[in-house]
């Protein structure tokens, strides 16, 4: 495809806002780009876009291909039992719900996240979404991705405070890039 055909194609979406998201108003941008930018890749064809609006914009929660598979795009989960307990969330984004975090002061915490979208080669972002502890009185919360392999990756959550310990639920973002 010529780098003409992709710019003019782009430049009928939105321009992005703060942090590199595209603020989309109108589902025909998205159908019609996915139809002249991708379509020539079978595999990523659609027929149907799966939307959600709110606000000023459309999530797109999943895409139906040619061949009737829906695939989403993102999921929530939540732990079960402790924060160390592992998770299984099968898509490329996703959110989880930790139970409370109770790491001491310059501690942490690690649980398995399995995902069937992992391989040992696959770039993976995770951070914070919400933290219930008030920050400095309940330690200062990170999160670090850890030895992604097939099929699972771990997420270290880190109290970085020097001396007061982690206390509350937090909810962690991530997404598989590659």
């Amino acid at each position: 495809m010529s780098l003409d055909k992709i710019t003019k194609t782009t430049s009928r979406l939105p321009k992005q806002a703060p942090g590199g998201l595209a603020l989309v108003k109108d589902l025909n941008d998205v159908i019609d780009y996915i139809n002249e930018v991708v379509t020539s890749d079978t595999t990523l064809s659609t027929d149907t876009i799966t939307e959600q609006t709110s606000g000023n914009g459309i999530t797109i929660d999943s895409v139906v291909l040619k061949d009737g598979q829906v695939k989403p795009l993102h999921g929530t989960v939540s732990q079960a039992t402790n924060i160390t307990t592992g998770v299984t969330l099968n898509y490329p984004a996703g959110l989880i719900t930790t139970q409370s975090a109770s790491a001491a002061a310059n501690a942490a915490h690690t649980f398995t996240v399995t995902n069937s979208y992992v391989t040992a080669s696959s770039n993976i972002r995770a951070w914070i979404v919400d933290y219930a502890g008030t920050i400095a009185t309940n330690g200062f919360p990170d999160v670090i991705v850890d030895n992604p392999g097939s099929g699972s990756f771990n997420i270290i959550i880190v109290n970085g405070h020097g001396t007061n310990a982690l206390s509350g639920v937090l909810k962690i973002g991530f997404e598989v890039i590659a």
